[in-house]
């Protein structure tokens, strides 16, 4: 089973030595997103998935932590290495890219 932290554990990692995976819609994405995060909407990860690497961890972010959930339990059931991080870009407090 996958990981959950909360945000407060995830805005202690160094976001540029990780890999975020925002599986938000794309205008969603473009609103603000975290520095270096790899978007892959959930309406399209089961096609995209496929491009990502394998051999990396991903912590995975929506919006609120529903969507993370779901994106986490079928990223996994592939084999991926995922951290699901709970309350989503709605509990970030640090910057954003637009």
């Amino acid at each position: 089973m996958f990981k959950n932290i909360t945000m407060s554990q995830f805005s202690t990692l160094d976001t540029t030595a990780i890999h975020i995976l925002d599986v938000r819609e794309e205008d969603e994405f473009k609103a603000g997103h975290i520095e270096g995060a790899k978007n892959a909407p959930l309406s399209r990860l089961t096609m995209l998935y496929a491009e990502l690497d394998t051999s990396k961890a991903y912590y995975v972010i929506c919006h609120a932590g529903v969507r993370s959930v779901q994106a986490a339990m079928f990223l996994e059931s592939v084999g991926f290495e995922v951290v699901n991080v709970l309350e989503g870009m709605n509990g970030w407090q640090g910057p954003i890219v637009r």
